[in-house]
């Protein structure tokens, strides 16, 4: 008797949401298409795209390099949930359409969640990737909080961009919630606050780069709220209600404007394109070890 043929299981899946940013998605996924190993896939989820993302993702779907998800979401959150759950690696990987990766670095920790078991989250270090000649580069340190995490049990909020997550684990960690923008704020800092056995890496393995069609910049009133709401919640931190007043009549009478570290889609491409090689040049002198 010829015995079943086992199902494909790769071991990492790269999970991205996409909603009408063609020109940031074909860099990105650009990128990752020409970096993904053969026990690795791509699951995206479009939502509701009208910019031509659905043709080009179509195109790849048929070439047989991605894994599509069709149909509307209602956020980034919504969309990454639904990749969540269809992808099929033991490892989940999210991705944004927007900022740049590390993949040596991201392979690193790939190898080591893979001979750790036990682990449930893995995160890392990154940067702040602005258009500034003085600062271009801005690392995040988060080093020091994660061991507080791990000697205190005292939450933290990070940038969800290092995240890796075991997907057995996702019964203990959970999905992402929906009724955030700034989803990450939120996931980490309940991930943090759990039971979940947690790994850093402290190499920087991605570039966050601002742009003008980021949710950081279109909705970045909500997310202010969103984190006073996340303080109070997981750090029991009281925000002063002077504070929350000021505020809000600061927010009535400001003018919505462009940041001014907002990008265009031209510039974007370019900060992108030079973080990509600045990894590759910043790893030879910055080595990384990974922290539990």
């Amino acid at each position: 008797m010829t015995p079943k043929r086992q199902p494909y299981m790769p071991h990492l899946s790269y999970v991205f949401t996409t909603r009408n940013k063609l020109p940031y998605l074909r860099e990105t996924l650009g990128v990752l298409l020409h970096e993904v190993r053969p026990d690795e896939e791509i699951v995206v989820s479009n939502g509701g795209s009208s910019d031509g993302t659905i043709e080009y993702l179509e195109e790849l779907e048929r070439a047989g390099k991605i894994t599509l998800l069709r149909g509307p979401d209602t956020g980034e959150a919504h969309g990454f949930n639904k990749a969540f759950l269809a992808s099929k690696g033991e490892l989940i990987k999210p991705v944004t359409d927007d900022d740049a990766l590390y993949f040596a670095g991201v392979r690193e920790c790939k190898d080591f969640m893979l001979s750790h078991k036990e682990i449930d989250v893995l995160s890392t270090d990154g940067v702040k990737r602005r258009n500034n000649t003085t600062y271009p580069y801005s690392p995040m340190l988060y080093q020091s909080r994660f061991e507080a995490r791990q000697r205190k049990g005292t939450p933290f909020a990070f940038c969800g961009l290092g995240l890796m997550i075991r997907k057995s684990s996702l019964p203990l960690v959970g999905l992402l919630n929906t009724n955030f923008v700034r989803v990450d704020a939120e996931y980490s800092l309940r991930v943090t606050a759990s039971k979940a056995k947690m790994a850093w890496y402290t190499k920087e393995c991605f570039a966050h780069i601002r742009n003008e069609n980021s949710n950081s910049v279109t909705k970045e009133r909500r997310i202010t709220d969103e984190m006073e709401q996340l303080e109070s919640l997981y750090l029991d931190r009281k925000v002063p209600l002077w504070r929350t007043l000021a505020r809000k009549v600061k927010n009535y009478w400001r003018t919505p404007a462009p940041t001014p570290s907002s990008t265009s889609s031209e510039e974007w491409q370019e900060l992108f394109r030079t973080s990509v090689a600045w990894f590759k040049e910043n790893d030879t002198h910055s080595a990384g070890q990974f922290l539990t």
